[in-house]
């Protein structure tokens, strides 16, 4: 958590080089509103884009870079690698936790989306414990069907 204003961060009379922002957006906001010209490095930011930290992935541009998960990329990825491996299934079961809810929001909506476009059923399944998980697993798959 940062205890005070995004300027303090370079205004304690010696000079910084680099500013590592680490632990999610709210830390590589800060030190983009600090400063233009400092090279900032972002660890571990979900999508660097949608916040406004940088222009593009691929060209970041200003003073921030960084490394992002690509979660969303990865999902449709995986959803089409599922309907690619098992063609004939007509449902599936996304296992979110709803207490992550940058992830899963990013995550919920690109599934929705690649499941929408393969014309596949997307079932949501939301668990705060691996209990609960196990027992949402084991009610989703107890009626499964396949496209003939």
């Amino acid at each position: 958590m940062i205890d005070s204003p995004p300027w303090r961060l370079i205004s304690r009379g010696r000079p910084v080089n680099v500013i590592l922002a680490s632990g999610g957006t709210l830390p590589a906001r800060a030190a983009k509103m600090a400063t233009s010209t400092i090279p900032i490095v972002f660890t571990t930011i979900l999508d660097p884009v949608a916040p406004g930290l940088v222009a593009s992935l691929n060209r970041p541009g200003g003073n921030l870079t960084g490394v992002s998960f690509l979660i969303g990329e990865l999902m449709a990825k995986q959803v089409g690698l599922l309907h690619d491996l098992i063609p004939a299934a007509t449902t599936f079961a996304l296992l979110i936790n709803p207490d992550n809810s940058d992830v899963s929001n990013l995550v919920l909506k690109t599934a929705q989306t690649a499941a929408g476009a393969l014309q596949v059923e997307l079932r949501v399944l939301t668990a705060k414990t691996n209990v609960k998980s196990m027992k949402l697993l084991r009610a989703s798959t107890a009626n499964v069907q396949m496209r003939s």
